[in-house]
């Protein structure tokens, strides 16, 4: 009987006291994923001497099912259970290394005394939706217990910024946690390191106390605010804009590639949205339908309005277009530039 998946809260209550069992964490959110993880191995480690025996650790590049074996079969030393940590992508794996890994997972005698966590990264997996999962995650859950790391409410994610502002010693009222994650993104890999860098700036100045201005001064601006500032100039057409943004994201050598998946990323969540609004959904629904936060919905809702008919499906053709031409030309930003140049 396949395992019912669980979420990042069950996963942190069921692992205070953590015993031997298989997991796996798949998600969109990386930093959740990660801190869970490493709170298992602190828990099941604590003296940082035993942590060669008790705490493995197998990255992306040195998966294989063998490795993994490897790291299941000694016995934990001076404790009943060993924290075992495999990173990896399933689109990395040949179907014969699915079926290995697979047959190891059912292998009951190897986790008497391991407690195993498969981390996947956000987009590792294909592993459908909670309501109806894929062929995959449902045979992965025959042994293991799928465990989603889905990204938080913008409401959490404030209280989680203000939290971070305060126990680096510094305050920040609600409107600017709200103001670093539209500056910063919504990624909390990202958030953490920029809301490092606003407090030392902070505390090196002598204050405690976060400003509007600390936050535009040394918070960088992230890929998703970029994005957006892309696509909505694309849209309405102003070449200027577009180009200034593209020579920022070129300064910072963002990957063309990159620039120009985040702008079909973008557009066609634009897509999801308009249709939403048609429909005469609200903002709560368009967030459920479409499963973006509210930031983004309000973002994006406002931008669509003031599209004409249309313009969302040919700007998408044309950024499709842009997208091969960049792929065929060895990661060059000419056919982005080709494109905005067209408009």
């Amino acid at each position: 009987m396949p395992h019912e998946t669980i979420t990042d809260a069950d996963f942190r209550r069921l692992t205070k006291a953590p015993a031997p069992g298989r997991y796996l964490l798949f998600g969109d959110e990386d930093y959740l994923k990660a801190h869970a993880a490493e709170s298992v191995r602190n828990t099941l480690c604590p003296d940082e001497s035993l942590r060669i025996f008790n705490c493995i650790t197998l990255d992306r590049a040195g998966f294989t099912v063998a490795a993994l074996r490897a790291a299941l079969i000694p016995p934990p030393m001076f404790t009943s259970c060993k924290a075992v940590t495999a990173s990896l992508t399933f689109d990395d794996l040949r179907p014969s290394e699915v079926n290995e890994l697979c047959e190891l997972l059912a292998e009951d005698g190897l986790f008497e005394y391991n407690f195993l966590m498969i981390c996947v990264p956000s987009g590792g997996i294909d592993a459908g939706t909670p309501k109806r999962p894929s062929a995959l995650l449902r045979r992965l859950s025959e042994s293991a217990v799928p465990v989603r790391f889905d990204p938080v409410s913008s409401a959490r994610l404030r209280e989680w910024i203000g939290r971070h502002y305060t126990a680096n010693g510094v305050t920040a009222a609600p409107a600017l946690c709200d103001l670093t994650a539209s500056r910063c993104g919504e990624s909390m890999f990202t958030l953490s390191s920029e809301i490092d860098k606003v407090s030392y700036y902070v505390l090196s100045d002598g204050r405690t106390e976060v400003s509007a201005e600390d936050i535009h001064l040394v918070a960088c601006e992230g890929g998703s605010h970029d994005a957006f500032a892309f696509a909505n100039a694309i849209l309405g057409r102003r070449s200027a804009e577009a180009l200034e943004v593209l020579s920022e994201m070129k300064a910072r050598r963002v990957d063309p590639t990159s620039v120009m998946a985040e702008l079909i990323r973008v557009i066609c969540d634009m897509s999801a949205v308009s249709e939403c609004l048609a429909a005469g959904l609200s903002p709560s629904r368009i967030c459920a339908e479409t499963g973006l936060r509210e930031y983004p919905v309000k973002l994006y809702s406002a931008a669509v309005s003031k599209l004409p008919r249309g313009a969302l499906s040919a700007a998408l053709a044309s950024a499709s277009e842009a997208d091969a031409a960049v792929k065929s030309s060895a990661q060059d930003y000419l056919p982005i530039e080709r494109l905005i140049c067209s408009l």
